[in-house]
């Protein structure tokens, strides 16, 4: 990403390898941001899975998205008496259960803030950030998916491009930092789930 942005910034203005060097860092400014923000969802998941908690010991976002596999099956068949069995007897097992996240993180190749917002809250996680650049973010998306579209990007100069990296920079780095604190301090967790509080 440096040595793309020198070259830009070596390039004259309005030339065509300006416009291709603006459309190859927009490009790369959004392959990265998708790409950083999956991992730390995912890297949050596999640690909560690895540790192999009942479902009942984690907070409900979590302990919610770890039954997607079980909700989608029970969605096969919603007749009375299959949901009224589940609830009887299938639920208050699967609560005591090991928490497993089946289904990986899906970004859908298009990271719109909002999808970001739903993820973040599917995993129990607050990013003010990500909601303070959401316009930012939403035109770095929608400028990305115009080069993968061949259209005319839209990005007069350098000096917009930074505040589409700006936006990306700060809230990739609150949703590192949010989720190594989640993981440091367990706060995944119910109050009082955690074996090291009771001592």
């Amino acid at each position: 990403m440096g040595s793309l942005k020198l070259l830009l910034a070596s390039a004259t203005k309005g030339s065509d390898r300006h416009r291709a060097l603006l459309r190859a860092c927009c490009a790369m400014l959004y392959a990265h941001y998708e790409g950083f923000c999956k991992f730390c969802w995912q890297l949050m998941l596999d640690t909560i899975e690895a540790e192999a908690r009942p479902r009942n010991e984690l907070s409900e976002p979590l302990a919610r998205r770890s039954m997607a596999s079980v909700f989608k099956n029970l969605r096969g068949n919603t007749s009375d008496e299959s949901l009224w069995r589940f609830a009887r007897s299938e639920y208050p097992g699967h609560l005591k259960q090991p928490a497993a996240f089946v289904e990986e993180v899906d970004t859908e190749s298009n990271l719109w803030p909002a999808l970001s917002k739903s993820i973040n809250d599917s995993v129990g996680l607050d990013c003010p950030l990500l909601v303070s650049h959401r316009a930012e973010l939403g035109q770095l998306v929608g400028r990305r998916n115009k080069i993968a579209h061949g259209e005319k990007l839209e990005i007069a100069d350098m000096q917009q491009f930074q505040q589409f990296e700006h936006a990306a920079v700060v809230v990739m780095h609150e949703l590192a930092i949010t989720v190594a604190d989640c993981l440091e301090k367990k706060t995944y967790l119910q109050p009082g789930a955690d074996p090291a509080n009771l001592i």
